[in-house]
């Protein structure tokens, strides 16, 4: 059936899953660190993420190439994104942790054209420009119009910023590697890393805050599953599955809409209304991933 749609189609398809799941991703996560140390919650994360996508990684039966780990070297990029995300999201709010990441694909824009000479015809070059200047809108508008309540935090941001150009490096160092291996196979390396990783540093919780486990609540415990099962093995396997189809700048595109939807799960959850601002900013957004896809 799927050898019916175009490759953009499958890309267009895939990215609008990818921004439905991931508008929650933010706001979960706030939920969870509230009550779970950043590291820890990273760990359970990503825990639950390796369970889920080991039976299927060892079904396959991958066959490593010499390169193997090239892919574990530059899936550390990512690693170091997912496990910051938290620490700046319990800094800042969750809104700004989910609409800082529209400045990815101005890097991504910029590392193709120099690491994979990667061609910008004019609508491609209107389609970032109009897509940023529609996230703009939707990051501002609510500082002008509510306060403090949206001004976050200067180091939480900034974490988040530094998050977010790893997070650009990765997805344009992924690119030449599809040729090798397959969506699943990239996002499995890249949570097995992770996993990794976070246990060693989730262990230093146990010091830092003690008995923490004591204090979870169910909404706590819930968010992680959420984050851990599709925030994170469905997320990234369709976000593979974007660049494979399209390219790094089309699945960079993920990160204008999804300030979208992370406002209306803030609306859903959070209580908070949609305004003007956010429905101008958001006909950009969709203009530009329009004009993106669209060409040639």
């Amino acid at each position: 059936m799927l050898k019916n749609f175009s490759d953009k189609q499958l890309a267009l398809f895939a990215i609008l899953i990818i921004v439905c799941i991931g508008g929650g991703v933010p706001v979960l996560t706030k939920v969870a660190v509230t009550e779970m140390p950043p590291f820890s919650f990273t760990f359970f994360r990503f825990a639950i993420a390796t369970l889920c996508i080991l039976p299927f990684f060892l079904k396959n039966k991958p066959k490593l190439h010499k390169d193997f780990f090239k892919v574990i070297i530059f899936s550390l990029l990512l690693s170091f994104n997912v496990t910051i995300f938290p620490i700046g999201v319990a800094l800042t709010t969750a809104t700004i942790g989910g609409t800082l990441y529209v400045l990815s694909p101005l890097f991504i824009a910029l590392l193709s054209y120099f690491l994979l000479a990667e061609k910008f015809h004019l609508n491609k070059i209107v389609g970032l420009i109009i897509g940023f200047i529609g996230a703009l809108i939707i990051i501002l508008l609510p500082i002008l119009t509510q306060g403090a309540a949206f001004s976050g935090n200067i180091m939480g941001n900034l974490i988040i910023f530094i998050g977010a150009a790893a997070t650009s490096l990765y997805t344009v160092l992924s690119k030449p590697f599809q040729k090798l291996y397959t969506p699943q196979q990239l996002t499995s390396l890249f949570i097995f890393t992770t996993c990794f990783v976070l246990f060693f540093l989730a262990l230093t919780d146990i010091w830092t805050h003690p008995l923490w486990w004591q204090h979870v609540s169910n909404s706590s415990i819930l968010s992680t599953f959420y984050v851990g099962l599709l925030g994170t093995v469905i997320w990234y396997l369709l976000y593979q599955y974007a660049i494979k189809h399209g390219s790094p700048v089309i699945a960079s595109m993920t990160l204008y809409l999804q300030p979208v939807t992370t406002f209306l799960w803030a609306t859903v959850l959070l209580g908070e209304q949609l305004n003007a601002g956010f429905l101008i900013g958001s006909a950009f957004a969709f203009l530009g991933v329009y004009l993106i896809l669209k060409s040639k």
